[in-house]
């Protein structure tokens, strides 16, 4: 689960993980609320888009409303399709924690439109590119005071996550073009 926070006309977003889990129980004995799950988006609402980063397709969910980009993939066992892209009102620098995650994840931070600082030249400025990665983020150990919390260096339109190991096996870097949508 997301918080969404408004400081000062930022938004902070926010996930954090509840420690190692195995058969939908953590670690430390923590199991998701009612109220919890009950938050999570229904398989039958679930939106999917496909997305291009360099030559890897992928088919991703799509997480474009307060409520859906709040909960992401918290309480899921699994991510369901090649990831989660979530969209942002505008640019910005967004943090994660793993509140919720039963999973280990990798994050890619996508810029789109003009002024990207990996702005290749041959690169139109409608074009979105990775701006940055984090690599193995993985499930918290204490699920009420996570410590850690990802941020890319640059403002960004759109974040990935993807299973744990997916970058690295996929050779995803700065500067890589990524198409989202027709």
């Amino acid at each position: 689960m997301a918080l969404f926070v408004c400081l000062g006309g930022a938004v902070l977003l926010a996930w954090t993980v509840k420690g190692k889990v195995t058969g939908g129980v953590s670690n430390d004995g923590w199991r998701p609320s009612a109220a919890e799950l009950a938050q999570v988006t229904p398989e039958g609402e679930r939106e999917y888009q496909e997305i291009q980063i360099g030559d890897k397709s992928l088919r991703v969910e799509v997480a474009d409303t307060n409520q859906k980009i709040k909960t992401g993939l918290s309480y899921r066992s699994e991510i369901g399709s090649d990831g989660m892209l979530f969209v942002m009102g505008y640019r910005e620098r967004p943090s994660f924690w793993m509140k919720g995650m039963l999973f280990s994840l990798d994050l890619v931070w996508i810029g789109c439109g003009g002024n990207i600082k990996y702005q290749i030249s041959k690169i139109k400025n409608e074009d979105c590119v990775v701006a940055e990665v984090t690599e193995n983020v993985p499930v918290e150990v204490d699920p009420e005071q996570p410590v850690n919390y990802y941020s890319p260096k640059v403002p960004v339109t759109h974040v990935l996550e993807v299973p744990e190991g997916w970058v690295e096996e996929n050779e995803v870097k700065v500067g890589d073009v990524v198409k989202i949508g027709d």
